[in-house]
This record gives C-alpha cells, structure tokens and sequence, in this order.
C-alpha cells in the first residue's frame, strides 16, 4: 500500500484532471449503466471517437485532453465492434487513423488479478489512458452483480490501474432499470 505524509495530502492543489470537464476525470473508474438497447455502447464509441479525433467537446462538454483508447470488448467481437467503429467514424468525419486499440473476447475475469495484470500490461502497451470495458458482467466472469464480495475485488483492481496509470476506466453494465444512469467515482 501506497503510504504519503498527511501534510502533502493538505497541501496538495485538490484540483481534477479532467478528460471531459464536469464529468470524466483521470483516475477514476465511472460505470455506465442502463437496460439493454439503451445505446450506452454507441454513445461511448462516439466519446472515445470524438477523443481520438482531437474533436474539441463531445455532448456539450469540452474535452480537455486527448488521449488513446483501449476497448476490453466481451460482447460485440471484432466484426460488430469495427462496424460500429467505422459508422461512428464516418458520422464524425474522421479522415485519419485513430489511436483507439481493442481486444475482442478475451475471456479476462477481472475479479481474478492475473487478468487484472494482463490489463495492466495492455495498459503499458498501448499507453491507453481511457479504457472501456463492455461489460461488466462478462468481466465478473460468472461472479454475483448484486454480492459485494464478488464485486469489490474486481473494482478494488480498476481503480488501483486507474491511479496508477492516471487513466479512466469506463465499465458498460445492462441492468433492467430505465434510463442510463453514469456513476462516476474514484
């Protein structure tokens, strides 16, 4: 564990780093959340696009830095993912390459820290400092959504990357409530 003398803690500037003024900051992991078909997989890709993109705002809310991308997919493969990809790069007009990388079905159990250093490593590759994960039930790998034992491990893990790496770790999670809620949080 990460020990720092209470005094650097108080005289430290308390300001966020914000990726997306007001609402992604660095080294927080946010959970995106709504019922299936609520498009909280295409609003994200059009984030991550308007960011590889060096677009300015996205949604209204101005993008502060712009960054790579990581996409831990468990749920689309690789053909629907770069579909999707390519319909939210043309609505952009994107012309050149962007800095988004993705692993499709990887089978990672981010419960399990092996996968959580596997992460880690794809992290420290790609120099990703956003990461979306869709979704959070394929990487609680067969663990209880609702049993905080189950859960916590593998949140305890995504933030400590977060932290360390200064990045943000988006989590996409169907649930049978309405709307999209996002909770952001470190």
């Amino acid at each position: 564990s990460d020990l720092f003398p209470s005094h650097d803690t108080m005289n430290g500037t308390g300001e966020i780093e914000w990726l997306v003024e007001g609402l992604f900051s660095v080294g927080s992991v946010v959970t995106v959340s709504g019922k299936p078909g609520s498009k909280k997989t295409w609003t994200l890709l059009d984030y991550i696009v308007c960011q590889a993109n060096h677009e300015n705002e996205w949604l209204g809310f101005k993008i502060k830095q712009h960054v790579p991308v990581l996409i831990v997919d468990e749920e689309s493969g690789s053909k629907r993912l770069s579909m999707r990809l390519k319909e939210v790069a043309k609505g952009h007009n994107v012309k050149g390459k962007l800095d988004i990388t993705a692993t499709c079905i990887s089978g990672f159990n981010f419960r399990d820290g092996k996968d959580l250093l596997e992460l880690s490593d794809l992290m420290k590759q790609t120099g990703a400092k956003i990461i979306v994960i869709d979704t959070f039930m394929d990487v609680l790998a067969g663990g209880d959504d609702n049993a905080s034992k189950d859960i916590s491990p593998m949140y305890k893990g995504l933030r400590k990357l977060a932290d360390h790496y200064k990045a943000l770790i988006i989590v996409i999670h169907h649930n049978s409530k309405g709307g999209v809620l996002i909770v952001t949080g470190k």
